[in-house]
């Protein structure tokens, strides 16, 4: 809805050039205006939308004191993960191997720019190094989130909250290391997705 609010004929994310420091402020409130009450009254909440790697320019604009996680993992198990989840026609990308290494490559291309643009905003943090050294990992990311240190983060499949998301059951079992290199079964079906990212 950025350029109706800005009203500018340009598409997002041409239309960003118009925001002015008070259209800024106005539409990080709205954004936090519209969260759940129980998000909107801590001192501090995550929004993982799968999405928001598009808008991370955006998003350090309106909020600058946002800290910005990449999880990166390897290009061909993520691919796999993905693909074999049955998601939503709107990740129709998801449904085609040659449709997902080309989104993963465009995704991995916008990613590097982020990393160059936000350096300070941003952490990435290697999947396969949290799950072989976890505590080394999850401490390093609550020292940049500059979150204590409890002994709850390391054993987080024993909280009892909500989960909606696709990674609901992974959430309520400790870290495990099968699915780092799982793709390797499948290196031969895999073939389109590594033409694409040029991996052998």
């Amino acid at each position: 809805r950025l350029p109706f609010v800005l009203r500018e004929p340009r598409p997002y994310p041409e239309c960003a050039e118009a925001l002015t420091p008070e259209t800024m402020r106005l539409l990080g409130q709205s954004y936090l205006d519209s969260l759940p009450e129980e998000a909107s009254s801590a001192p501090r909440f995550v929004d993982k939308m799968p999405f928001n790697f598009f808008h991370l320019g955006l998003i350090a604009s309106l909020f600058p004191k946002a800290k910005i996680i990449h999880m990166r993992r390897d290009p061909l198990d993520t691919c796999l993960s993905v693909f074999f989840h049955q998601f939503s026609p709107y990740y129709a990308f998801s449904t085609r191997l040659e449709w997902l290494g080309q989104y993963y490559r465009d995704y991995a291309r916008l990613m590097n720019h982020w990393e160059t643009q936000l350096p300070q905003q941003m952490l990435s943090i290697s999947y396969e190094d949290l799950v072989a050294r976890p505590k080394e990992q999850i401490d390093r990311l609550l020292d940049y989130c500059a979150l204590d240190k409890e002994p709850a983060c390391e054993r987080f499949w024993e909280s009892s909250r909500q989960v909606d998301t696709a990674s609901y059951a992974q959430v309520r079992r400790p870290i495990y290391t099968t699915a780092v290199r799982r793709s390797e079964a499948y290196r031969a079906e895999l073939a389109p997705i590594r033409s694409i990212l040029e991996l052998p």
